[in-house]
Parts: C-alpha cells; sequence; structure tokens
C-alpha cells in the first residue's frame, strides 16, 4: 500500500514538473488549482523527508570529523540554552519579540533532541514555545517578525511532531492558526487591511520572510487543516516569484550582504527547501534567472577575515552562512562547500564559531570537481564589482564598488564607493548602517527627497567612500539616480570596472566617470574624471582606521594599521594635495544630533575649488613597493 502511494505521489509530480516545462521552460513560475496535490504524508516534511536523516547525521559522527565537531558545537550551545532564561516579551523601542533568538533556540533545541534524544531539550523548547503562545500577539504590525516566528513554530511544531502530546500539538498548531496564519490572511485580503505600507506590495526581505514564514506554517499544518492551508498557499507563492527575482541576474542582492543573509536565512533557502521536502517540488522558484548564483555573490563579497563589502544599510559581517551548502548541492558548486567548511572548522577550533544546525543538513562532503569561484567578478543590475588579487589568501588585495541605484530598499547615496582589503587589514572602510531607532529614518517620505533618512551622515555621499559636489543641506546624490559599471574586465595583470555614475550628480556636473582598477603587480588605482558646466566645490572621501601620515608636499598618505602599512599616492591633478579630516558632515551639510559616533575612523581627503573639469587619480599600495603608474584615460583603460 506504502509502494502505491508513493507510485501515485510521484506520478502526480511528474505531470505537474512536465507542464511546468513544456508551457513556461523555467521562463514563468506556475501552480496548480491544487497546490498540495502532492503533499507528503506524516512528519518531519520541512527541510528533511524522515527522522533517519536525523540518525544519519549522528552516524557520520564516526567517520567525518567536521559533522563531529559540528554535532559538539551544536550540543553544547544548546545547552547553554537550558541554563537562560525563559524567552520573554521584549522591548525594541516599543513593545517586541526577540526573534534571532527564538530562532536560534528552536534550531539548536530541536536538532540536539533529535541527535540525542535527550528530553531537556524538548522540554526547554516547550517552555519558550509556551511562553512565546502567551505572548499578546507576535508584533503582527510588524508583520516580518510574526513571519519569522511561523518558521520558529512550524519547525517545532514538524521536526518534533512525535515528542509532543496530542494536547501540546493542538496547541501549537492554534497559535500557527491564529497568531501567524490568520493575520497573513488579513494582510493578503485587501477588504481588511488598506494600510499605506503592505508587504504584500513588495518583493524584498519583507515578502520573503513574512510569506516564507506563512507558507512554512502552512505546510507544517497542511495535513491537518488542508483548506487553510490551500489558501494561505495561493495567496503566498505567488509573492515568491517577487523575491527570487531579486536576485537576477548574477545573484546580486542590492539591500547588502546583511539582508542578504536575513532574507535567505529567515525566508528564502528554508521555504523552497520545506516546499521540496513536503511537496517533492519548488515549481521552479529555484530556476529563476541568476538565483543560482546567490551563493557565490555573498561569498564574493568576503575580503580579508571574510568581513563584507558592507554597501547600503550593512555591517562589515562574516561571509560564511549554512547557505552556502545549501547552494552547493542544489546547483553543484562544490567550491561553496569547502570555503564553508574550511572556514567553520577554523573557527571552532578558536572557539568562535556558533556552528547553525543547518550546517548539519545541508553539509555534503565533496570532492572540488570545478571552479565556481572567481578572483573577479561583476553583478550585474546590483552593478557591483568585486576584484582579488588571488583567491583563499587573506592577505591579498580584496577591492569592491558599486554603482547601482540609490532608491533600492534600505539603500544609501554611496554610489562609486568602495573598500579595499590587503594584508589581512581593511584599510578603507564602509561606516556602516546608521543606528535605525532615529527620527524619520524608515518614515514615509525615506525613499524620497525631504526624507530624514538622507539628513544622516552614514547615508549620505559624504560618509562614503565617493564624491561629493557641491555639498549643501540637501542630498549629495540624486536619491532616484540609476548608474551602471560600463567597462568590466578581467585579466591576469590587470583587472577593472569603470562607473558612469553622472547621474547620481544630475544638476552638478555633466559627467562624472570612476575607474577603480587592480593591477595585479600590487596596487589598486582609483580614477575620477569630471567634467561640469560651472566651476566645483568637489571633494573626494576615503574612510580609514589607519594612522595616517601625510608627507611634506602631501601628495602621500602613509596609513598604519596594527603595524601593517599601506600607502596612498595623489597622481593627479598636480595642484591637488591629500587633507585628513574627521569622519564627520562638512559645515554645509545637515548636523543631526542622532548621527552615530565614527570614532577610530578618519577620512583621507582631496578639495579641489573652482574647477570645471579634473581628473583624479589615487593610487594604493603596499608600503616599499617602488614605481609610480602611468595615468591615461579611463577610455583607453
Amino acid at each position: 500500500m506504502k509502494d502505491k502511494i508513493i507510485s501515485v505521489r510521484t506520478a502526480l509530480l511528474t505531470v505537474i514538473i512536465a507542464c511546468i516545462i513544456n508551457s513556461f521552460s523555467f521562463a514563468q513560475v506556475v501552480f496548480p488549482d491544487s497546490i498540495l496535490v502532492t503533499l507528503k504524508k506524516g512528519h518531519p516534511r520541512l527541510l528533511v523527508n524522515s527522522i533517519q536523516e536525523f540518525q544519519d547525521i549522528k552516524a557520520r559522527t564516526a567517520t567525518d570529523d567536521f559533522i563531529k565537531q559540528s554535532v559538539r558545537n551544536i550540543i553544547e550551545n544548546a545547552d547553554s540554552v537550558v541554563s537562560q532564561p525563559i524567552i520573554s516579551f521584549v522591548k525594541q523601542g516599543k513593545p517586541g519579540i526577540d526573534l534571532r533568538k527564538i530562532y536560534f533556540r528552536t534550531y539548536f533545541l530541536s536538532m540536539a533532541y533529535r541527535l540525542t534524544g535527550d528530553n531537556k531539550y524538548a522540554a526547554r523548547l516547550w517552555a519558550d514555545l509556551d511562553a512565546a503562545s502567551k505572548f499578546p500577539d507576535w508584533n503582527q504590525e510588524l508583520f516580518i517578525i510574526t513571519g519569522g516566528m511561523l518558521q520558529c513554530f512550524a519547525i517545532a511544531y514538524d521536526w518534533l511532531y512525535d515528542v509532543w502530546t496530542p494536547e501540546q500539538r493542538a496547541y501549537l498548531k492554534r497559535q500557527i492558526i491564529a497568531k501567524g496564519l490568520v493575520q497573513g490572511l488579513r494582510y493578503h485580503d485587501r477588504r481588511i487591511n488598506k494600510g499605506e505600507f503592505n508587504w504584500v506590495d513588495i518583493d524584498h526581505n519583507w515578502s520573503a520572510v513574512c510569506n516564507g514564514g506563512l507558507i512554512m506554517g502552512a505546510l507544517a499544518i497542511a495535513d491537518e487543516e488542508p483548506v487553510l492551508a490551500e489558501q494561505v498557499l495561493k495567496l503566498a507563492l505567488p509573492r515568491y516569484i517577487g523575491v527570487v527575482k531579486q536576485f537576477a541576474p548574477d545573484g546580486a542582492y542590492a539591500e547588502g550582504p546583511n539582508y542578504w543573509w536575513f532574507a535567505m536565512a529567515f525566508g528564502v533557502t528554508p521555504t523552497i527547501a520545506s516546499l521540496e521536502t513536503a511537496l517533492a517540488t519548488d515549481f521552479g522558484l529555484s530556476k529563476t534567472e541568476g538565483f543560482s548564483r546567490a551563493g557565490i555573490f555573498i561569498e564574493s563579497m568576503g575580503g580579508a577575515n571574510f568581513r563584507s563589502f558592507n554597501y547600503a544599510d550593512a555591517e562589515p559581517v562574516i561571509t560564511r552562512y549554512p547557505e552556502l551548502f545549501w547552494f552547493a548541492n542544489k546547483f553543484d558548486q562544490p567550491d561553496l562547500t569547502e570555503v564553508q567548511k574550511q572556514y567553520s572548522l577554523e573557527q571552532m577550533k578558536k572557539g568562535m564559531w556558533q556552528q547553525s544546525p543547518l550546517d548539519l543538513l545541508w553539509y555534503k562532503p565533496r570532492g572540488i570537481t570545478g571552479n565556481n569561484i572567481r578572483a573577479d567578478n561583476y553583478f550585474r543590475e546590483a552593478e557591483i564589482v568585486s576584484l582579488r588579487s588571488k583567491l583563499n589568501d587573506n592577505n591579498a588585495w580584496f577591492v569592491a564598488f558599486k554603482a547601482g541605484a540609490n532608491g533600492v530598499n534600505h539603500g544609501h547615496l554611496d554610489i562609486g564607493s568602495y573598500v579595499i582589503d590587503n594584508q589581512g587589514v581593511r584599510w578603507i572602510s564602509d561606516l556602516g548602517l546608521q543606528t535605525y531607532d532615529v527620527p524619520g529614518y524608515f518614515g514615509d517620505a525615506n525613499m524620497v527627497k525631504g526624507g530624514k533618512r538622507w539628513t544622516y551622515y552614514r547615508t549620505r555621499a559624504e560618509g562614503h567612500n565617493t564624491l561629493v559636489i557641491n555639498p549643501e543641506l540637501s542630498e549629495d546624490q540624486d536619491v532616484f539616480a540609476k548608474t551602471r559599471i560600463i567597462n568590466f574586465k578581467s585579466t591576469p595583470g590587470k583587472s577593472f570596472g569603470i562607473m558612469d555614475i553622472t547621474e547620481a550628480y544630475k544638476g552638478r556636473a555633466v559627467s562624472v566617470k570612476r575607474g577603480i582598477a587592480l593591477l595585479k603587480c600590487n596596487s589598486v588605482l582609483v580614477q575620477d574624471e569630471i567634467v561640469s558646466d560651472k566651476k566645483m566645490d568637489l571633494y573626494w572621501f576615503a574612510h580609514t582606521t589607519a594612522k595616517i601620515t601625510l608627507s611634506a608636499d602631501k601628495k602621500t598618505a602613509n596609513m598604519e594599521i596594527d603595524g601593517k602599512k599601506l600607502v596612498a599616492q595623489l597622481l593627479s591633478p598636480k595642484k591637488a594635495f591629500f587633507e585628513i579630516m574627521e569622519a564627520e558632515p562638512l559645515p554645509a551639510s545637515p548636523q543631526p544630533a542622532q548621527n552615530d559616533k565614527n570614532d577610530g575612523f578618519k577620512k583621507l581627503a582631496i578639495h579641489i575649488v573652482g574647477e570645471i573639469k579634473t581628473t583624479i587619480v589615487v593610487e594604493y599600495k603596499e608600503n616599499g613597493k617602488s614605481g609610480k603608474q602611468k595615468v591615461v584615460p579611463l577610455s583607453i583603460w
């Protein structure tokens, strides 16, 4: 009988997949009239196909050192949770929920129980779930929290289904429905929710997490509540098409590396993986253009010590996540398996790594069979370039820069900005995100002229490593600018990208181009060609934590961090010179009291006044490296 059920399910699945292939060839994603027709009966069915998968992980500890160390690490972290206070309804500016804490506890405690069978982990998880069930709500007005909570409750309900009593299962299911699914339907139903902001209308990280939580919650209880689950899935799944399209055409994510991880961990990968295990298909979502390279993108954003090029609202986070294992398996990218594994092992040996339970699920030991990771990368649409002088070398040069659009969600006025790493040190840094809890940062006008978002130093061009032309109180780059990399080349001797960023300086200049090159003879060149129809007040900025000493003629800046040295040399124009400035607003700029302090940072600056045309060229090179690059126009790079 069991074989017959499997046979029928396989036949139905074949028909669905054939329809998608024949009608759309994955150019579009479509869903059958009955989404649940191939639903896997029984539990677990989210992320895993059976309890046997947990048992297989435990068995592999005898032969796989990575699994052995990861299991030990996860159990240690689960043990630490057992001794901590029960989760509470906390205040984060206003009453809220510490979603990340519940998320990590759910996965750690669930996995620890499956690996050990020790009931203390299930009992401790139940205590947290019970506490969260008694919260007045799951921040439904901030539904991104609700979406994350739905994922947590869905995993706990599904992975430990056989552990809970019938009463406990009924209790958890009521929470999934009342505090999660029903509230999500209210947002999808326009007759009920008519608010100005509705996450249903957008495709960025909110949609990934909100709709992802709804999908996982629906799948968890689908066999018991098929009518409700089908209703939720038919509304939430189509929104996911827009989510995965955000990674087109090359895998980049315009919201920055922080939100790449947030969208992936709380929305994208667990949702797609759960569709595959619960329904045996993701309906072609993962075949959307560019999505297969999303793991390659985040790996490419990591420089020295794997710190990211933290454009937009982002900190220089570590670009190593369990999702790299998932991408490696899903899209045959074994290099990602290797980089994630080696980084994790190194950190665990140092006692500095909190291993993810998802590492255990998604890690599949594989030999290196391809070359998925390149030293130099250009990601279209997001218009981001990363260059390395050598792969897998922490001391190598790493340069990353961006053109792109200012008006993306979580975006800054950072067109033209860049970071530089060398000798294991970040020499030119992005300051990172401004503290969110300030007036108007996410107000109604945060993406249009007049919004307070652009009064904060860290969101403005002057707070990044780019140009400021004719500074004033208004935005110092055009908020609606969309700019592109117009030339990209990667060769053994020289790799570069050239950006036409004129639109960012609309009304201030008639042509602005920036080229950044990594010369494999070990230097980095930043060249700007600016033309205006009137005399300019022009600033060139580069933020750094280095101690800076200028030469007598102020053409050379000697930089030092922890005994390591780098030299910045001003090659053009002849009359210009370096200055050292504080990382703070210019006198003509807004001066909000809530600006974050930039302690430890200075900015290397060049100030040019009264010119209508100029070429600025700065070369960065290791201390002691001789020679000076010849200045040639960007047009003949």
